[in-house]
């Protein structure tokens, strides 16, 4: 089955009317340039609003991270029996990641390095701890090469108040 030239404009043209770029009433009758223009116009609006779009939830997600960081700040000022402060803080972590990792994938952003423990058999029969900081558990495996490998875990605030004895290392990126 053929797709002719005059389906794809109808297709593409209704879609524009379906999602408001386009107005019917608009459309010319017999007139291919005028309809041309007509879609590249609404073409364009569509590309503006989303790199307007994209500026704003930049400027929306530092002034996120900026209140959150804020609210750390003065967070044992203020009671929190309801749980509404901290609730409102992993609100505004699990949003600004979502932010991040939306625009890392459009290329706007260089992912962060996590800095992962690893807990690796020491030579003494031990355990000595290795920070790695890697882009993902996969690079973090790599970069830890040949030390034979115990356990991996995203190092976490406090971490370091568990551990007794042991070397501590950094290596990654």
């Amino acid at each position: 089955m053929t797709y002719s030239c005059s389906e794809f404009t109808d297709d593409i043209t209704n879609e524009l009317i379906r999602i408001g770029l386009l107005k019917a009433e608009d459309l010319p009758d017999d007139d291919p340039g005028e309809l041309t223009n007509l879609v590249f116009a609404a073409v364009n609006r569509l590309a503006q609003s989303r790199e307007d779009v994209r500026q704003a939830a930049s400027s929306l997600a530092g002034a996120l991270r900026s209140c959150s960081e804020q609210i750390l700040q003065m967070q044992g000022m203020f009671g929190d029996s309801d749980g509404a402060i901290a609730q409102a803080l992993e609100d505004a972590d699990e949003a600004l990641e979502k932010y991040r990792t939306m625009a890392v994938q459009r290329g706007e952003l260089t992912p962060e390095p996590t800095i992962y423990v690893a807990s690796v058999k020491a030579e003494g029969g031990g355990t000595d701890f290795i920070l790695v900081g890697a882009v993902g558990e996969t690079e973090a495996r790599e970069l830890l090469g040949d030390w034979e490998l115990q356990e991996l875990e995203v190092l976490t605030p406090g971490w370091l108040d568990g551990v007794y004895g042991g070397m501590c290392y950094l290596t990654g990126i």
